[in-house]
This record gives structure tokens, sequence and C-alpha cells, in this order.
């Protein structure tokens, strides 16, 4: 009788994995059980800022294309997902975004790219999974950036798209946001990076340049550094982008026991407010 409670190992249940990321052990079921305390917006995937900028446009022109075509939300979306690629790479040289080696490939053969939610035309394998559309639709609601039912822009953000994003647009080129929709519409939209006739392209590579604005760090560092205005870590979110702010050459730190100690001994300098912090670091680093 005894042998039947020895522990054994399974396969990890699908259900579990998580998408968009390897972890053959499982660990981020761990991971998150603690790290949630410390951030409660973001995931191991949803790590670009200019990924949320082409998300949240991405929804801002799809819920404007789906007003006439209900149900092209979607299909909007991902095409959207995939101008902002091919305009990054071609015109910014920028290839932090995902579906880099799809993209790479494509402008290696030719400048013209085709627009379109057909899976030969994805930049990913299954791009409305693995894309900005599965990855960045919930840490943008955690964020307090989108609404989820129906999804589309949160008021704050939804402003912010009207009086920093569109100025930009029309600063670059566009007086209006008509010729982006009139190509997003077409179920395949035929796109010539090297002529770009009417700057459509070179205007969003403008507004996805890799430098941040001041008034886009002070949005994003509200909304995605702090927590949003619905932080679920109750502050201890902020109180540890301080803590790590005040770390030197942070970029090029591992995640490892010394840098949590370190980070912990940084937040106890704020004084008792940083003590929910400092136990739930403690316990990570244990």
């Amino acid at each position: 009788m005894g042998d039947l409670w020895e522990p054994f190992l399974t396969d990890l249940d699908s259900r579990a994995q998580i998408k968009g990321s390897r972890d053959p052990i499982g660990a981020q079921a761990i991971w998150t059980r603690f790290g949630r305390h410390v951030v409660g917006n973001l995931t191991t995937v949803s790590n670009s800022v200019r990924d949320f900028t082409t998300t949240l446009l991405g929804y801002c022109v799809a819920e404007e294309i789906g007003k006439a075509e209900p149900g092209s939300e979607l299909a909007t979306f991902l095409k959207w997902e995939q101008l902002c690629a091919y305009a990054r790479a071609h015109y910014n040289r920028d290839f932090a975004f995902r579906g880099t080696e799809r993209v790479r490939e494509r402008l290696t053969e030719s400048a013209k790219v085709v627009l379109s939610d057909a899976s030969r035309h994805q930049i990913l394998s299954d791009q409305p999974t693995y894309g900005l559309w599965g990855l960045y639709s919930v840490p943008s609601a955690a964020s307090g950036l989108l609404e989820q039912d129906p999804i589309r822009l949160k008021t704050d953000a939804l402003a912010f798209v009207d009086e920093f994003y569109l100025p930009k647009l029309k600063a670059a080129g566009l007086r209006t946001l008509a010729p982006v929709l009139d190509l997003l519409r077409r179920a395949e939209a035929q796109l010539d990076l090297a002529k770009d006739p009417f700057g459509v392209a070179q205007a969003v590579a403008k507004l996805l340049d890799r430098r941040m604005h001041d008034a886009e760090r002070r949005f994003y560092g509200r909304h995605l550094v702090d927590g949003g205005p619905e932080d679920s870590t109750g502050g201890k979110q902020a109180l540890l982008a301080q803590a790590m702010e005040e770390l030197t050459n942070l970029a090029e730190l591992v995640l490892s026991d010394s840098l949590v100690r370190a980070i912990a001994k940084e937040a106890r300098r704020r004084g008792s407010d940083a003590d929910p912090l400092v136990r739930r670091l403690d316990a990570i680093r244990a």
C-alpha cells in the first residue's frame, strides 16, 4: 500500500502551459505564485514598450473599422501588426518585435509585402496566438489600457492616442488616419516599402521610433511600470520600480539571489512603507 504514495513525474498538462513561452518543467506557475505579489500586470513575454504602443494603436484602428464592418477586428489588428513590423524593420532597422524571422526573410527577397490575416501572410506560425493579440491583450487590460468586454481602449489610453499619437502621425505626413484605414480594410493589401506612395509605412515607422518621448515615459511609467490605476500589488510594484532604478547597470544584471537581495536592501532604505515589498522579495529569493 505504501508504494502507491511514492511521488512520480508525468508530462506537463497541456492546459497548464503558458502560450508563447518555453517552460518545460512548469516553473512559470511557481514564479507566478510569488511574482504576482510584486508585478501584477506584466508577463515574461510582454516586455516591449513599443509592442504596447503597437497594441494600443491596433485596437484603435480595429475598433474604428469595426464600426462599419463588425467582426473584422481581429483581421484588422493582425494586418496592423504586420504593417508595424515591416515599417520598423525597413525604415528603423529595428527588429525588436515578434515575427522577426519571417519579416527579415521576406524583406530580403523584396520590399513588396502583403498585409493579410491569411495564414500564409502572417508573420508568425499562429499570429493570433503568439502575436500581440494573444500575448499583449491581457497585460494591457491589467495595466488599465484596455476594456475587456468588449475589448477596446479605456478612456485614459484613448485620450493619449488622440492627444499624442495621432498628432505625431500628422507631423509624419498623414493629415488623417484615412490612408491607414483604407489600407487595412483590404483583404490583401499590397505594400511596396520602396515607394510607399501615400507615406503610410514611413509615418508608422516614425511613430514607432525607438526613442521615447517624455510624454510616453510618463504615460507608460504610470500604466506599465507602476501597475496602472488598478494596481493589484497595493503599491508594491511602484516601490519595486523605484528601488530598482537606484541600482547601477540594471540592464546588464541577471535575476539572481544577490540581485533580489540588493533590491530588497534598497527598498528597506525607504522606510516601513516598503516592509510588505521586502517580505515578498525575501519569499521570492528563498
